[in-house]
């Protein structure tokens, strides 16, 4: 029942008042029965009454004391919960969590790391916010308006003051009309893709994998030819339609399908990283405690993959 919201009389109060008995009470408060019979009589002095009625063989309450105690008893329950709230939102278990994701993490890495943090601990309020880039994350970040973000690292993005998580590595995958030729093939080489028509990530609204991509064909010695530039959800319609073909995060193949196929590259190629962005401070906790489910998450998941991807 020790509280450091309230007074040492008032806790002692409290407890003889339960107990009824100075000497029970003063085995709970750790301290000999004299001190206690003081430390009462100085909080009766205080509060201008007597709070007991005491005898030779028993101890009650006084009508003022029965007030007392009836609403004491209240305020340190209400005390306690207050105090065990706030041990909570210090270790992560409860508050609010304000989370920002880039477009290409909410196919797969999202939903899996929400429903297995939300299973953890659902007394943390989760704020979502969806921004196209990760530099519009990162922004957000430094102006405190995210506590975490899911996004992809870029260059530009400091570690001072802030902490990031690898939380997975996702492979590229070709995607190509249903009916195009490199459909039947179980993986393609990246020199198949030197004279198609070519769909690219465009450089102002996806930096992460514009520089990626072409930083893949830089070290395969070409350029592909490049028939447009957009956004990933974009990008497969326009394969759909027949208009190219695109390298994009393995996790689009989860969503999209029919009319497209995803083909493996062969050999070992560079994959894509998500980080979870976090202020290395620890002033949310809940943020850290996403982080680390994220990455148990996503990281279980790349090690069930099976490479057939259709």
């Amino acid at each position: 029942m020790s509280s450091p919201l309230y007074s040492r009389q008032l806790l002692a109060f409290v407890t003889v008042a339960e107990e009824l008995h100075f000497g029970r009470a003063a085995e709970r408060l750790h301290m000999s029965q004299p001190p206690l019979s003081q430390l009462i009589r100085r909080f009766e002095k205080e509060v201008g009454t007597s709070l007991f009625l005491r005898t030779t063989r028993s101890v009650k309450l006084t009508p003022a004391g029965q007030i007392l105690f009836d609403c004491s008893r209240n305020l340190i329950d209400q005390g306690n919960a207050v105090l065990i709230g706030m041990r909570e939102v210090a270790t992560g278990q409860r508050g609010t969590l304000t989370l920002g994701f880039t477009s290409t993490a909410a196919f797969d890495a999202l939903p899996r790391a929400i429903s297995a943090y939300r299973e953890r601990y659902p007394n943390v309020q989760l704020l979502l916010h969806e921004q196209k880039t990760s530099s519009e994350l990162w922004q957000e970040l430094l102006a405190g308006r995210l506590d975490a973000a899911l996004l992809r690292r870029q260059a530009s993005m400091s570690d001072s003051g802030f902490r990031f998580m690898l939380v997975g590595r996702e492979p590229l995958v070709v995607a190509v009309p249903a009916r195009h030729r490199m459909a039947s093939f179980a993986k393609v080489r990246l020199a198949d893709l030197r004279d198609e028509p070519f769909i690219a990530f465009a450089e102002r609204k996806s930096h992460y994998f514009h520089a990626l991509i072409g930083g893949l064909f830089e070290r395969a010695g070409f350029k592909p030819r490049t028939v447009t530039e957009s956004v990933l959800p974009t990008m497969l319609s326009l394969v759909e339609a027949g208009v190219g073909i695109a390298l994009v995060p393995e996790s689009a193949a989860m969503v999209r399908c029919g009319k497209l196929a995803f083909r493996q590259l062969r050999g070992p190629h560079t994959a894509a990283e998500l980080h979870v962005a976090l202020r290395a401070d620890g002033t949310n906790a809940a943020a850290g405690m996403f982080a680390t489910i994220a990455a148990q998450v996503c990281r279980r998941r790349e090690n069930t993959q099976t490479e057939s991807i259709r």
